[in-house]
């Protein structure tokens, strides 16, 4: 008698069968990823910036970076050591020298400081008719009324004149008299050397020592 094949027999023998033959068997089993298996991560191609981004901003020194020194023309300058600071010292002390010298001379002549800086105004301030005193005020950097007194203390110790400008009466223009001359002639020649020594060290701030 011919026996039936069971449907286990026949589970059996087509799980059997599909096992080595079929697709998804234990054949193919190991060319398939596990579902548990973790997902490897696939090389990632580099960022590109988006057409549509903005361009990235350059980057900037940090705050507590310090800053270059930069000369005129935008060159960047030496930085500043002892003998510079030196220098500049030198030049100061000589610079109140020179006002003190200045002043001593003045006084010894019979004027005040003033008086002598409004003589100089008035000689280096430009030929005949001579400047106003508007001009003179602008030149001494004081007040218009500040400049009257000195003018009317300088005319009173016969030192200038004053004279009404030609098309404009309300202008007064001052010139040096002949005594205004003499006196300031006199202190300037005294000046001038101390002038030259205070030149020389203002080079040495300047040149850096060169």
């Amino acid at each position: 008698m011919i026996g039936r094949v069971t449907s286990r027999e026949a589970g059996s023998s087509g799980s059997s069968a599909r096992g080595a033959d079929a697709p998804g068997g234990p054949a193919d089993a190991a060319d398939r990823p596990s579902a548990d298996a973790p997902d490897r991560p696939s090389a990632a191609a580099p960022d590109r910036p988006s057409a549509d981004a903005p361009p990235a901003a350059p980057d900037r020194p940090s705050a507590d970076a310090p800053a270059a020194a930069v000369g005129a023309g935008g060159a960047a300058q030496r930085p500043l050591d002892d003998a510079d600071y030196e220098r500049l010292l030198a030049f100061r002390v000589a610079l109140r020298g020179f006002l003190r010298h200045s002043e001593r001379i003045a006084d010894e002549r019979g004027l005040t400081p003033a008086v002598h800086q409004l003589l100089l105004a008035i000689r280096g301030g430009g030929p005949s008719p001579g400047p106003t005193i508007a001009a003179v005020a602008a030149t001494l950097d004081v007040r218009h009324h500040t400049a009257v007194a000195l003018a009317k203390r300088a005319e009173q110790l016969g030192l200038l004149r004053r004279t009404r400008g030609a098309h404009d009466h309300r202008e007064v223009h001052l010139s040096l008299s002949a005594d205004g001359v003499a006196s300031l002639d006199a202190i300037t020649r005294q000046n001038l050397p101390v002038i030259a020594e205070l030149a020389a060290h203002l080079s040495a701030v300047v040149d850096g020592g060169r």
